[in-house]
């Protein structure tokens, strides 16, 4: 998903004294295969193990990724995503933030070039500039910022009073119409409009 939605609010404008006003604007750019070439998941998930987050291995973690890389996303795999929320619960949202902190770097090293050509554009223009992907929002958020991201539209697994994963998702998975349901109340929160755009 890369798309631009442009809305003006012409009323408020006139009652500004101003004869038009600025578009307000985004740019809404996927993460796997999009803003890079393969998924994340092998770097997000080396960056966890490393911090003893997850399991040293996790069945048919290679070949899901493997199928994703060469078919993309499907029905079965997001099922499976949809999972990884149980698969955290009792784990210290702090603790994960600081450990796929880690691997920036590398996440980073996989963005492709004209994806940051892209982002520049869109910056230039004015348009904000917001990563919109199923990925859970705390293992994509702090890498999106650190490429210049205004807004980061993600899967949140829900966190209790203790700073804990419950093993829920929080609101929606932000996958196909979950993802378009995110997007359009993204819009909404932030003055554009989808439905005259």
């Amino acid at each position: 998903m890369n798309v631009v939605f442009h809305h003006c609010h012409e009323p408020k404008a006139r009652r500004l004294g101003v004869a038009s006003c600025p578009m307000a604007s985004a740019a809404f750019i996927d993460l796997d295969r999009t803003l890079v070439k393969t998924a994340t998941g092998p770097v997000i998930s080396a960056a966890l193990r490393a911090a003893a987050l997850v399991p040293g291995s996790i069945p048919l973690e290679s070949l899901m990724f493997r199928a994703f890389n060469t078919i993309g996303e499907t029905l079965p795999m997001m099922l499976l995503a949809r999972q990884g929320a149980s698969a955290m619960k009792g784990k210290s949202q702090r603790l994960v933030r600081e450990a796929v902190r880690t691997a920036i770097p590398e996440l980073t090293a996989m963005v492709q070039p004209f994806a940051l050509q892209a982002i520049e554009r869109h910056r230039a223009e004015g348009h904000k500039v917001v990563l919109a992907t199923t990925s859970p929002y705390d293992f994509v958020d702090e890498f999106a910022r650190s490429l210049g991201f205004d807004d980061v539209i993600a899967t949140r697994f829900e966190v209790d009073a203790g700073g804990l994963y419950t093993g829920e998702i929080s609101a929606r998975f932000v996958w196909s119409g979950g993802k378009l349901a995110a997007v359009s109340e993204w819009c909404a929160a932030n003055g554009i409009d989808l439905a005259t755009s």
